[in-house]
């Protein structure tokens, strides 16, 4: 499919017409032209792909010509010329219909025109103030609040600093619309559980409630014992991978998805509590002490493994073993994550010292048994 430039001829009319009601007309009738025309491109039945570029190219040349027309006017006493205003007005109204029409098509990280940000930031802001003041009202854990709080302030200032793209404003109206409603009800119930939810399948990746969230799943299964603690952040998990979460949208495209940060986070957080609950039933055994370093011992037990010495053949479990039944040189507790790291990289100088341990019992077999 051709990608034409639908707004060439408004361009011009715009550029070579002298301002007044007659100008308006012909735009309003030029404008009208335009939209039929990308009204027919959906029903081109054309490819996904083809009408989302399409979409963005005229996305794109709208707000050229919108913040072009926008930059001439006069930014010292912001005294407009009631034409021109007519005119952005117009094309404004334009680029409200493209994305009331072709929203999924849209362009996210297309920037909003310069005449549009103060009215968004406006209305921005009156949502932050009305909701920050509903939170107050409601029955919430307190750091879940202080969390959203903060985004609010912190939302309210960063969009102010910097240039506001179309991606950014619909979800920001999407988060506000279903916070207000998530959390409308007029009882004393607690929502924390609700809004939880609402934050999830808006895709809220944002750090400070992925921070909270991991933080909440800590302390929560902080004083249970290891075989309780164990089953709570597996129960987790299943809650974590079975709330929805919305693929098409979220709040930082630059990161993974929600349920994916706190997934990640909460693997990680599983497997180092399993091993500090293995070190932790170490101390039960009483220890035999060695005179060799835990990187020759690691070396000793690989030699022996692999030469299949030991009728188990997981390494695993034999590593875990050495851990709880033997002490090191200079270590009173070997840890199973420092024997399986050093079980897979053994350096020269440990080789060398493993190396004499083993003809010096070469030597005393050959002493003892094979004498010449």
């Amino acid at each position: 499919m051709i990608i034409n430039d639908e707004l060439k001829a408004l361009r011009l009319l715009i550029a070579e017409s002298p301002a007044g009601p007659d100008l308006l007309r012909k735009i309003s009738e030029e404008v009208e032209r335009i939209k039929r025309a990308w009204l027919s491109r959906l029903g081109d039945q054309a490819k996904d792909h083809i009408i989302k570029r399409y979409t963005a190219y005229q996305q794109r040349l709208l707000l050229e010509l919108s913040d072009g027309l926008y930059r001439t006017f006069d930014t010292a006493n912001r005294q407009e010329p009631e034409d021109e205003l007519a005119v952005l007005d117009v094309l404004l109204a334009l680029g409200q219909y493209q994305i009331h029409h072709f929203s999924r098509y849209m362009d996210e990280q297309g920037k909003i025109p310069d005449a549009m940000t103060g009215k968004i930031r406006a209305k921005l802001s009156d949502d932050a103030d009305r909701l920050s003041a509903a939170l107050q009202q409601v029955e919430l854990e307190p750091g879940l609040k202080t969390v959203l709080l903060d985004f609010l302030g912190t939302m309210v200032s960063s969009s102010l600093s910097k240039k506001m793209i179309y991606g950014q404003m619909e979800y920001l109206y999407q988060w506000f619309e279903m916070m207000e409603v998530t959390i409308s009800f007029n009882d004393d119930r607690d929502l924390t559980y609700s809004v939880i939810e609402a934050l999830f399948q808006l895709n809220f990746n944002y750090g400070g409630f992925c921070y909270w969230y991991e933080q909440r799943i800590v302390q929560n299964t902080a004083h249970t014992d290891p075989i309780g603690r164990h089953a709570a952040l597996q129960q987790q998990s299943l809650i974590i991978h079975s709330l929805p979460v919305r693929r098409d949208v979220r709040y930082d495209n630059s990161l993974a998805s929600v349920d994916e940060l706190i997934g990640v986070w909460l693997e990680q957080f599983m497997r180092t509590d399993t091993v500090s609950k293995n070190d932790d039933e170490s101390d039960r055994y009483v220890k035999t002490e060695l005179k060799l370093t835990v990187a020759q011992l690691a070396l000793l037990l690989r030699l022996l493994y692999e030469e299949d010495v030991f009728a188990v053949k997981n390494i695993a479990s034999l590593l875990r073993f050495f851990t709880r039944h033997f002490r090191s040189k200079y270590q009173e507790r070997i840890s199973y994550g420092s024997m399986n790291k050093l079980y897979y990289a053994t350096d020269q100088f440990t080789a060398a010292a493993i190396k004499d341990l083993l003809q010096r019992m070469i030597d005393r077999l050959n002493k003892m048994f094979f004498p010449t």
